[in-house]
């Protein structure tokens, strides 16, 4: 005898909206959507910076604002 089973689909999660403040870069701040406030915020990271300044964030260590922008840090 076979049990029969019901499978949901998965659903991605919805969309949030979320207001996202890159505290080092002054005046860089944004609403955007996305599925988690971790996606959120590494959108707005490459809207204001470009993919490279995701590491910058991950570091440790704290920098200077133009250390920052000028890709030094």
């Amino acid at each position: 005898m076979t049990i029969a089973t019901r499978y949901r689909k998965s659903t991605p999660a919805a969309l949030k909206t979320y207001n996202v403040n890159l505290w080092p870069l002054e005046g860089c701040e944004l609403q955007c959507k996305a599925r988690t406030p971790s996606d959120a915020r590494r959108i707005a990271a490459r809207v204001w910076g470009g993919d490279d300044i995701t590491a910058v964030f991950a570091e440790p260590d704290y920098w200077t604002i133009d250390e920052i922008l000028a890709g030094t840090a």
